[in-house]
């Protein structure tokens, strides 16, 4: 015969079952929203930005502009804001006045920006 059992273990089971439901929940959620349409709550592009930037820059003299020389290896990616950003860091730290075109492509499209004397044009 069995003693009587514990209310706070049945208490703990019951909290842990609740965990995993909602855990379950929220992965079937995650991977339904991810993998389809726009980024969302919850959806992978929230997460993850996936984009890269092509970059055809000269400077002032004609000569090409190496952006992998400022640029961190690991970040590829690049929006426009950090564009505006490369470019100030161009014109105020190295001294050169960019010209060229900067092709950004993300998640909404591609992008082509003209670069005229170290600023973008609208």
């Amino acid at each position: 015969m069995r003693g009587p059992v514990d209310v706070t273990t049945v208490h703990v089971m019951g909290w842990q079952v609740v965990q995993w439901v909602f855990f379950i929940c929220l992965l079937v959620r995650m991977a339904r929203v991810g993998f389809s349409g726009p980024p969302r709550l919850l959806a992978w592009p929230m997460f993850s930005r996936v984009s890269h930037c092509l970059m055809d820059l000269r400077d002032q003299h004609g000569e090409a502009i190496n952006p992998w020389l400022d640029i961190v290896h690991q970040d590829p990616g690049m929006n426009g804001y950090e564009l505006g950003r490369y470019l100030a860091y161009l014109r105020e730290v190295r001294g050169l006045r960019a010209n060229g075109t900067v092709t950004l492509v993300d998640h909404t499209g591609r992008h082509v920006l003209t670069i005229r004397d170290g600023h973008v044009v609208v």
